[in-house]
């Protein structure tokens, strides 16, 4: 299975991206003396088959955890593991390691290293595919990736969070494929499971979506919600190429690209999804990244949506000042809530300010859903103070207990640096 993840922080932008190869060695256990030598940004360790480390300890998870290369350091996470993953003895969720390290699943002790040699990834030339758009090494990486997988004919699973272009990178997918004259359709797999399955699979005389997307491509939206039942009847109908209906055999060679806010594997683990159904949709996976891993892309999305139009407004939200405050936002709606709050400023409303706390999405590894309600505190602390000490910063600093110089970078870091010109005009 072919892997087309991209990392989770954004890469530099200045020169070729490279990633650091990393030696995993399996030191005890049933598997003890095999290895791996990855390169890559992302190496899954489990017994499932299509595990990039395929161990047959039977106290060790489908997809037990998850290896994500970063710079020169290695983010270890753990998939909802059965036994969990140990490091010292300490159970961990997830953590960040520089040197050689030992860890615990099961019944077997891994070692692992990241190498000293880098290896160039590859970047898309454009800043665009389909209608996503974005010039970051991080955006460049996943349009390479995109591309690729245009090109073949197989399934794909695109995951990311919500708001980051799941849709929009399904759809140019399909126009960029040789499917491109077939037709195209999207189901909604949040609805109830039987109206769900007349949907795929059609009713009596009514054909479903998989026999109408015959030699085409079939969009599965929120593809994890799937019943089980339903889930089963999918991984026979892509395997046969064929669906029943009215008792005849009814030709159905599509195309899927699945959609999800969830990362699978975790349900695989924690059996909410069929293995063999991940197997067959996840043959190139690709993940979007969220607005605020590449948030050196806003200027150009800003200036993507508002266009050709020219008006103060437009003006205003291109300024150095208005950038770094978008910049400093914590996006949790991703490109959708960007968007939303330049078409707010154009039509002269004012765009809401978050007010309430960010949902806890524990699909994200937990530093980053850490740093979103740090994000979220921050700017609703620093804002509330600012309002009781009037806009003074001596003041408010005194009343922290913080010093002058570090409540200002806070006012920067959480984008009130305007509001408080504002106020003391």
């Amino acid at each position: 299975m072919t892997d087309l993840s991209t990392p989770t922080t954004a890469l530099p932008s200045s020169g070729p991206p490279t990633i650091r190869a990393v030696r995993v060695e399996v030191v005890t256990g049933p598997d003890a003396g095999s290895h791996l030598r990855g390169v890559s940004e992302r190496i899954v360790i489990g017994t499932h088959r299509t595990a990039d480390l395929v161990l047959t300890d039977k106290t060790v998870s489908r997809f037990h955890l998850e290896l994500v290369i970063e710079g020169d350091a290695v983010h270890i996470r753990d998939l909802g593991s059965k036994n969990g993953t140990l490091l010292d003895g300490v159970e961990l969720e997830s953590a960040r390691l520089r040197g050689a390290t030992i860890l615990s699943i099961g019944q077997t002790e891994l070692r692992v290293d990241l190498l000293g040699e880098a290896v160039a990834i590859a970047l898309a030339p454009q800043e665009q595919f389909g209608g996503l758009v974005g010039a970051s090494s991080l955006m460049r990486i996943t349009f390479e990736r995109l591309s690729q997988s245009a090109r073949r004919a197989t399934h794909v699973l695109i995951e990311g969070e919500r708001g980051t272009g799941k849709d929009l990178a399904a759809a140019a997918l399909h126009d960029l494929s040789p499917r491109r004259d077939a037709p195209l359709d999207v189901i909604d797999c949040n609805m109830a499971a039987l109206e769900v399955e007349a949907m795929l699979f059609g009713r009596g005389l009514q054909p479903g979506a998989l026999e109408r997307c015959h030699g085409g491509t079939l969009v599965l939206d929120e593809v994890g919600n799937l019943a089980r039942n339903t889930q089963r009847m999918l991984v026979r109908a892509l395997e046969d190429r064929a669906v029943r209906r009215a008792d005849t055999q009814q030709d159905a060679d599509v195309r899927i690209i699945a959609l999800s806010r969830r990362n699978l594997r975790i349900d695989v683990n924690t059996d909410r999804f069929l293995p063999d159904l991940f197997e067959l949709l996840a043959t190139s996976r690709i993940r979007l990244p969220p607005l605020r891993e590449r948030l050196e892309d806003i200027p150009l999305l800003v200036a993507r949506f508002i266009g050709a139009e020219a008006s103060r407004a437009s003006a205003q939200l291109q300024t150095a000042e208005s950038l770094d405050q978008l910049r400093s936002g914590p996006w949790p709606g991703n490109v959708r809530e960007l968007r939303a709050y330049v078409e707010q400023a154009l039509a002269g409303e004012t765009p809401a300010a978050e007010t309430e706390p960010p949902l806890v999405d524990a699909n994200l590894p937990l530093r980053s859903a850490r740093e979103r309600w740090v994000r979220y505190f921050e700017r609703t602390y620093v804002a509330d103070l600012l309002e009781r000490t009037g806009g003074n910063v001596s003041a408010a600093a005194a009343c922290a207990g913080v010093d002058r110089v570090y409540l200002h970078r806070m006012i920067t870091r959480t984008g009130l640096r305007a509001q408080l010109s504002r106020d003391r005009k």
